[in-house]
């Protein structure tokens, strides 16, 4: 027996032969590639138990619609893609799984469809007929140098051998032959095979099966600088300090489909506050005024993420757009020396900010760290000035599912 700490189990059965079945909880972790190992238990409080596609035939689960997984033996081609863009492309060594595993059920019928996504995220399809082996749709898409620069270049083998499965159904044939090699289509052909097969019968679709969507926290330090373009003669002009401020929040990551997931929208919703400070400098007249301001942020993150999914520390990149709101004035003062007086600074203060973002970080396991840096366009509203604020950001975050 074992335990496993951050859990999220949810209804399920295990199938401990073809005939014996053991309900209960199964630890559900929205798995970005197919899992190795599963964690069950039979009551809510119960002792957790590991299995391994060695000591059970398959498992069901109840989370979005019914997931079904199966022990199978499989042969697949699990070579990483290649998606270096530069014009010397080396294809890599062929790697083949030649294992039992559990794969994902998705349709059960005359032929049975599943999917499996190996340790690199290449995600795969294969079929099946009741008694028969599993074999593999197969899929290839690389990038080939080319004199004008490099190319895409896929070769579709899959449509073929669907074509030839249902080559008893010139209709469905004629639809394999155009079908993509996505989740929600090939699952559609299947069902249509064995709905003209069997007309007026209903067909068992295991998997109303999405993306995986993955949250989680973010924090971290944000050093931040502040430069006044233009405007000499503006009040308000100077020298502005820099700071550290502090950066915290939530991120939604969404992967997209097809066959790698190596791309996604990452947002963030995200608290970040500025300080700044300027001695006056246009004249002798402001000698020894200051302006001060102290602002707090509420910022809206879109980015596109792109991993590399080839080793245990996975690397990524984020570039994007933010927009934040100022929900708090902590400081919006001038000191006006020669009278010894403090008035408010700025009457109209920007109250959205816009910035463009750039990132590189790791990730390990749920963990990832992130350095990052975005310009933005301030909260001076002026025309003929811009205070563009500049930050270079550390940013520690973990994924809670």
């Amino acid at each position: 027996m074992t335990t496993y700490a951050q859990h999220n189990f949810v209804p399920g059965t295990v199938a401990i032969s073809q005939q014996d079945s053991l309900r209960g909880f199964v630890d559900f972790k929205n798995w970005s590639s197919s899992p190795k190992e599963i964690f069950f238990k039979t009551t809510e409080n119960g002792a957790v138990t590991k299995y391994t596609p060695e000591q059970i035939s398959g498992f069901t689960m109840q989370s979005n619609g019914e997931l079904m997984y199966v022990t199978k033996h499989v042969l697949l081609d699990i070579t990483p893609y290649i998606v270096s863009s530069t014009q010397r492309v080396t294809q890599p060594q062929t790697e083949l799984l030649d294992s039992t595993v559990f794969i994902q059920q998705l349709v059960v019928g005359d032929y049975n469809l599943y999917t499996y996504t190996d340790s690199h995220q290449r995600v795969h399809f294969m079929y099946g007929a009741p008694g028969q082996e599993i074999q593999e749709l197969k899929y290839i898409k690389t990038l080939v140098p080319a004199p004008e620069g490099s190319k895409l270049y896929e070769k579709r083998e899959y449509q073929d051998q669907l074509a030839t499965l249902f080559r008893d159904d010139s209709k469905v044939a004629k639809q394999a032959k155009g079908v993509e090699y996505r989740d929600d289509k090939l699952i559609a052909l299947f069902v249509a095979y064995h709905q003209t097969q069997h007309p007026g019968s209903t067909i068992a679709v295991k998997s109303n099966k999405r993306n995986p969507v993955y949250w989680g926290i973010v924090a971290g330090p944000s050093f931040n600088s502040f430069k006044m373009k233009g405007g000499e003669s503006y009040p308000l002009h100077g020298d502005y300090s820099s700071s550290v401020g502090p950066v915290a929040g939530i991120f939604m990551d969404i992967p997209f489909g097809g066959a790698t997931r190596k791309f996604s929208v990452y947002n963030e919703l995200l608290f970040k506050s500025y300080s700044t400070d300027a001695k006056m400098d246009m004249s002798r007249l402001l000698d020894g005024d200051v302006a001060t301001f102290k602002l707090s942020y509420v910022q809206l993150n879109i980015m596109v993420q792109y991993i590399y999914t080839r080793s245990f520390i996975k690397p990524f990149v984020h570039i994007g757009m933010g927009n934040a709101v100022v929900v708090s004035t902590k400081k919006n003062d001038y000191y006006d020396a020669s009278r010894d007086e403090h008035y408010e600074a700025m009457s109209d203060l920007r109250k959205l900010e816009q910035s463009l973002i750039g990132g590189v970080g790791v990730k390990v396991s749920r963990f990832q760290l992130e350095v990052r840096g975005s310009t933005t366009t301030g909260f001076v509203p002026k025309n003929s000035t811009s205070m563009p604020v500049n930050s270079l950001q550390v940013i520690a975050g973990f994924r809670l599912k």
